[in-house]
């Protein structure tokens, strides 16, 4: 009886079959379940009468030990709502490490790379950055471009840009100024996203991320290559059909990435 090895000793990359770990890896898995037994704790307290009885008495010392447990099932545990917040201005809602940065440039360097909801444009301006100094370094004179398109609808910021506007000091460190307002759809279709790297960093759940690689590898056949970020089945991200799609078992896959 065959049986899969180690998902973290599988080679990368590799061709991806329908039993392929990928996508339902362990620590997922562990997670999922975690989430689900947190949303029942965070229902049982909203619930409570406890919270009605603090609410209604205004009395700051019985809320408060109520507020820090909704906080550890909410952000974790030592996680504050600010260093929450932190973390969501330096880098999106999902981090980024300097060794990923290098990875994403030199897979794309000579291609280049559309992200599409990109946000506020953590990871955009992180790879961009990391390019142009490439560039400084070694003297290049080649003709510069943007390494990363980044486009969003707008609709779903994880940082009001009415808060954090262009002259607060996260704008000015962490976000991509040069995100541009387009549909997924829109995003992928146009003539400069051609050729291009398909970046999806935590993309919202549903079936934007599905319909955007789709319309992606149906643009041009030079759109051959896509970088998902996100956690696999049943997370966050994405729908159980996005993942199917990759594992060779959507009912629509005659041609993919």
């Amino acid at each position: 009886k065959l049986k899969l090895l180690p998902y973290s000793s599988l080679p990368v990359p590799r061709l991806i079959t329908s039993r392929d770990p990928l996508f339902s890896y362990p620590e997922i898995v562990r997670g999922v379940r975690r989430r689900q037994a947190d949303e029942v704790k965070l229902q049982t307290i909203l619930s409570s009468k406890r919270l009605m009885m603090a609410r209604q008495s205004q009395d700051q010392q019985l809320m408060q030990p109520i507020l820090q447990e909704v906080n550890e099932l909410v952000y974790g545990k030592g996680v504050t709502p600010q260093v929450r917040e932190d973390f969501l201005a330096q880098y999106g809602c999902v981090g980024h490490t300097p060794d990923i940065v290098k990875y994403l440039y030199e897979l794309a360097n000579d291609r280049g790379i559309v992200e599409v909801g990109a946000g506020n444009g953590q990871w955009a301006r992180a790879i961009n950055d990391f390019h142009n100094l490439q560039r400084k370094q070694t003297n290049s004179s080649g003709k510069s471009f943007d390494l990363v398109l980044a486009f969003d609808n707008m609709q779903e910021l994880p940082l009001s840009p009415k808060i954090y506007h262009q002259r607060t000091v996260p704008a000015k460190q962490y976000f991509y100024d040069k995100v541009k307002l387009a549909s997924h759809i829109d995003a992928v279709t146009g003539f400069a996203s051609r050729g291009r790297v398909l970046m999806l960093v935590y993309p919202s759940p549903g079936s934007m991320a599905l319909e955007t690689v789709k319309a992606y590898i149906e643009s041009s056949d030079q759109n051959d290559t896509v970088v998902y970020v996100g956690e696999g089945k049943e997370g966050a991200n994405a729908d159980e059909e996005f993942f199917n799609y990759f594992l060779g078992k959507s009912s629509d896959n005659s041609k993919k990435a």
